[in-house]
């Protein structure tokens, strides 16, 4: 019966463990999605500068 609980209690673990990746990898995610939107942001800001000079 003391296996069958080890078993139990190991499968338990690593379904937490799994979890935790998971919500790291979701948190990594939105940071990926946060600076591609800041790069988007700088690369109009820098094309539009770039594009007033030329026509300037």
């Amino acid at each position: 019966m003391a296996a069958v609980e080890e078993d139990g209690g190991d499968v338990r673990r690593r379904a937490e463990e799994a979890n935790e990746v998971k919500l790291k990898i979701r948190s990594l995610e939105v940071q990926v999605d946060e600076l591609k939107e800041q790069v988007r942001t700088e690369l109009d800001k820098h094309c539009q500068s770039v594009i007033f000079c030329e026509t300037w």
